[in-house]
């Protein structure tokens, strides 16, 4: 009788694993991500840009007007990013005295200001006056930091210009620098973003900023 050497079954992963009975598939959740990757905070940054770039583009959605076609076939490529690289070399006390730094040159440039001088907080606003975040921000943010916040004495408030959506932006921010020559700056400023209506169509116009200013 023939004698054959005995050879190890192989078998593929998929023939290792245990069978999973139906009822335990039902209970299983359909989908289970684990990141376990040095990719996961680039993931996060780029989802971040992404959302970025969507809350940019959305803005005439919310304004009510149409934004500029974009070119087909414009996909951005990126160099493959070492997140370790990324990680700031500074030590934490420098940081601190750079970002003290910052803060104290970003409050000598800022004209103005309301609120207790000698606040704890300060919060500096970048805005456009015709930008419809910055007149959301507005309605319904800044009544509320004026009355739990500034009233009392626990927070100072400064507005810093970022006219960037056109002409109509730069003369408001003129206009408002106008009015701050005859210490009614905060009164101009409100009635800028209670006149809004959308981006360069008008709202702004010289003439108009001379009627708010009458």
């Amino acid at each position: 009788m023939d004698m054959q050497p005995e050879q190890e079954e192989l078998k593929s992963p998929e023939t290792t694993e245990q069978s999973i009975s139906p009822k335990e598939s039902e209970s299983s959740p359909v989908l289970s991500i684990q990141l376990y990757s040095w990719a996961t905070p680039i993931v996060a940054l780029v989802a971040l840009v992404v959302g970025l770039l969507g809350g940019y583009f959305l803005r005439p959605v919310i304004s009510g007007e149409k934004s500029a076609p974009v070119a087909a076939g414009t996909v951005a490529t990126a160099e493959p990013i070492d997140p370790q690289a990324a990680l700031p070399a500074t030590p934490p006390e420098d940081l601190e005295a750079r970002r003290k730094a910052l803060m104290d040159a970003l409050l000598a440039q800022t004209k103005h200001f309301k609120g207790n001088p000698d606040a704890p907080v300060t919060i500096l606003e970048f805005s456009d006056f015709q930008c419809p975040y910055c007149g959301r921000f507005f309605a319904e943010v800044e009544p509320q930091i004026n009355q739990q916040y500034i009233e009392n004495g626990q927070v100072r408030m400064g507005y810093i210009h970022f006219a960037f959506l056109g002409q109509e932006s730069l003369w408001a921010a003129e206009a408002s620098e106008c009015a701050a020559d005859q210490d009614a700056f905060w009164e101009f400023h409100d009635k800028l973003f209670n006149s809004q209506n959308g981006e360069n169509r008008g709202a702004f116009s010289k003439d108009n900023l001379k009627k708010f200013a009458a």
